[in-house]
């Protein structure tokens, strides 16, 4: 494996796991996650790393989201095999919301944002804390609706 797709699965990893789906399961290193269908996010297969080792892995993920009522989605990126978009085209799958991964330092973006909104002469700052404390939570929880 190289760097670059080194880096890109770790990125699919962590977004995965800071919001995790409401149910999971592996079919090898692939993560099928459910989340009573809210997102397509939560309710897709991350399908990072090369094929599952079972040839019958599409039957498999297929009756996995049929038993719950979803469809199968498929969550494709750098990590992906290169020709999944193609297989899966075959079998009756549409591309159906491309997403492109960036990185960026947080800082920079911020600061960017800034100059930004200074240019619009729109009131915009920004304050840096080395952890959330308990004002930056309960706002961040207000929300998002979940106090």
């Amino acid at each position: 494996m190289n760097e670059k797709k080194d880096f890109y699965t770790t990125i699919d990893t962590v977004a995965s796991n800071t919001w995790p789906a409401e149910s999971s399961a592996f079919i090898d290193k692939w993560l099928l996650r459910a989340s009573q269908g809210i997102t397509k996010r939560a309710n897709s297969v991350l399908t990072i790393s090369e094929y599952p080792n079972n040839s019958n892995w599409l039957a498999k993920i297929e009756h996995f989201y049929h038993a719950l009522g979803l469809p199968a989605i498929f969550q494709i990126s750098s990590t992906s095999p290169q020709d999944l978009d193609e297989l899966l085209q075959k079998n009756g799958y549409a591309i159906d919301t491309p997403c492109l991964m960036m990185t960026a330092a947080s800082q920079e973006v911020a600061e960017r944002a800034q100059n930004k909104m200074q240019m619009k002469n729109a009131p915009f700052t920004t304050e840096w804390a080395q952890v959330a404390d308990t004002e930056w939570v309960d706002a961040f929880l207000t929300l998002e609706n979940l106090l």
